[in-house]
């Protein structure tokens, strides 16, 4: 949702990964967490790095850049959509 949001990755692109990881199983929503509490893990991850956040994004299926210092207010957006707690 980020890269979406980003503009690095089309929607077409954003929903066919999300189409594939529920048809293998895999959650693509969180329950029973606090959005609060994923974003306060996230900046004791090992990539936020000098103050600035990093993450590894997809560009396409197959393709991916690092990105860093993507504003708060988009990650915290998009951890709020998909967490249901």
């Amino acid at each position: 949702d980020i890269s979406r949001k980003l503009g690095l990755m089309s929607s077409r692109d954003a929903k066919r990964i999300e189409a594939l990881l529920s048809k293998v199983g895999l959650p693509v929503t969180c329950s029973g967490l606090k959005a609060a509490g994923i974003m306060e893990a996230q900046s004791r991850d090992k990539k936020f790095i000098q103050e600035k956040n990093r993450f590894v994004l997809p560009k396409s299926i197959g393709s991916v850049v690092i990105k860093e210092d993507i504003p708060v207010k988009l990650i915290e957006s998009v951890i709020k959509a998909r967490v249901s707690g």
